[in-house]
């Protein structure tokens, strides 16, 4: 009972933190432009950084010698269209992952506020009614569209006439905001297939093991488990080769051990 109790808690916990919403909050106004993001209930502002405390003036050090610096050796610049076309491999890899992760984040994306505000303004009354008129027609023609495509859950825009007014001004200020559940069920989403791919390589060893047991050997076992450990290592090691890291020779020699080793003693056990 203590035992369900506990795990019935901690779904729970899980559920109340899945429905905590995560997100930014963006204004523009005459004073700047102003950033915070948000976690529940909390807001943490971003830009404009707070200004730091200048420190007391110390007293100058006295200069110390300088060693001469030894020469660096000049390595050779790698040509542009590798660099180009690792990463352009590397985008290709992860694209498909990337679109199925912006659809599931664009539906469950929501926009909390989204205010507009544009005033017309300038010396010559006509040409200011000229301005109000076309900027009331944008914002009709745009407005509608805009709420409807981004969720909009609080939306306001309107368009007011100064004569005052040096010319058009904007201000504006837009809140966006996710579940933290839904950004965990589309990273799930996301990675499906993959996990999918790792527990069919666990079931391929786990039929490795019941062979070995039923023939009374171990060199199944051993090279299933071996083959996965090259094949996902070459994996890796290719990933880091697009992202540019530079792959220590011992590393790939390894790999082509464990490849031979692999293939030696399936080879020898059917000889046998």
């Amino acid at each position: 009972m203590k035992a369900l109790f506990v795990l019935a808690v901690v779904v729970l916990v899980l559920l109340l933190l899945g429905q905590v919403r995560v997100g930014g909050r963006a204004e523009f106004n005459a004073e700047g432009f102003f950033l915070w993001i948000r976690l529940g209930r909390f807001h943490i502002r971003l830009l404009p950084a707070k200004p730091k405390k200048e420190k007391e003036p110390q007293e100058p050090k006295k200069p110390r010698k300088k060693k001469p610096k030894k020469p660096k050796k000049e390595r050779p610049p790698t040509p542009l269209p590798e660099k180009i076309g690792g990463a352009l491999e590397y985008a290709q890899a992860l694209l498909p992952v990337g679109l199925e992760a912006a659809k599931g984040m664009w539906r469950g994306l929501r926009v909390d506020v989204l205010e507009l505000e544009l005033t017309a303004g300038g010396s010559d009354p006509a040409d200011t009614a000229m301005l109000y008129g076309q900027a009331n027609a944008a914002l009709g023609a745009l407005w509608h569209p805009l709420t409807k495509a981004f969720h909009v859950k609080d939306g306001t825009a309107w368009v007011k006439l100064d004569f005052d007014a040096p010319g058009m001004t904007v201000y504006g200020q837009a809140a966006l905001s996710i579940k933290i559940g839904t950004v965990v069920w589309i990273g799930l989403r996301a990675g499906w297939k993959g996990l999918c791919r790792k527990g069919v390589s666990l079931l391929v060893v786990l039929v490795a093991c019941r062979l070995d047991l039923i023939m009374g050997s171990d060199f199944i076992r051993d090279a299933v488990v071996i083959a996965f450990i090259a094949n996902e290592t070459i994996s890796i090691i290719e990933n880091a080769g697009l992202m540019g890291v530079p792959i220590p020779a011992a590393i790939t020699r390894a790999i082509d051990v464990l490849n031979a080793k692999a293939n030696q003693e399936t080879e020898g056990k059917r000889d046998e």
